[in-house]
């Protein structure tokens, strides 16, 4: 049990990072959707898939992981209708964290459960969803990863890093219990769609090959 101070700490930490619990829209991200959003959503969504195996995004930094986390948690709370104090959402690069040595994982999803959830992990009623971004930066994420997969709660892990080397060579201990996305820059397609900014009807006419996508490409370079 954590002394009343750090608890005080940690519950800081969650409401900073998910103002949806309070009404709040999920915080700001760039409304164009990748084509990288529309297949991880297929691997989330409740009415598609009832896996609770965890999902791992990789790639290198600054190419979007974080925004389509929280459009992500856009989808599942205005399109699924999930409550909102049902997704957590963790970053590891949230300076608290940094600042917090003595702010455990395991102590987190405690408190999240008791005081924002107000349901014992054994007695979670549905499922929830944890984002966690940035999760290399948690010592021994993998093992503690595995540990609360193995205790098949109703939690869905989505976690995301930018150290994909070091991602793979940590994540044998979740050998066979966890979806590995690999996320990259910009595709040829979504350049053109982000350039042209096309309604979703006009984008499905784009085709991925011949003339008239390299056309496309050749306009939005030429107007960048």
């Amino acid at each position: 049990m954590v002394d009343s101070e750090i608890e005080r700490r940690i519950l800081k930490i969650l409401n900073d990072q998910n103002p949806w619990w309070f009404g709040e829209k999920v915080r700001k991200y760039k409304e164009f959707k990748r084509r990288d959003y529309r297949a991880l959503i297929r691997k989330i969504d409740p009415l598609r898939t009832t896996s609770e195996k965890p999902m791992a995004i990789i790639g290198p930094r600054r190419i979007g992981k974080t925004t389509i986390l929280y459009q992500l948690i856009d989808f599942l709370i205005n399109k699924r209708n999930i409550v909102a104090e049902r997704i957590l959402f963790l970053s590891f690069d949230f300076p608290s964290f940094i600042q917090s040595p003595k702010v455990h994982f395991n102590d987190i999803i405690e408190l999240y459960s008791m005081r924002i959830l107000k349901e014992p992990l054994k007695q979670i009623s549905s499922r929830i969803y944890i984002f966690l971004d940035e999760v290399c930066r948690l010592e021994d994420w993998d093992r503690i990863l595995k540990g609360w997969y193995d205790q098949e709660y109703p939690i869905q892990f989505i976690v995301s890093d930018s150290s994909c080397t070091y991602f793979l060579r940590k994540s044998e201990y979740l050998t066979g219990r966890i979806n590995l996305y690999r996320m990259f820059p910009f595709k040829f397609i979504d350049l053109v769609r982000y350039n042209e900014r096309r309604k979703i009807e006009e984008e499905k006419k784009i085709d991925n090959t011949g003339p008239k996508l390299r056309a496309e490409f050749y306009k939005a370079v030429e107007n960048k």
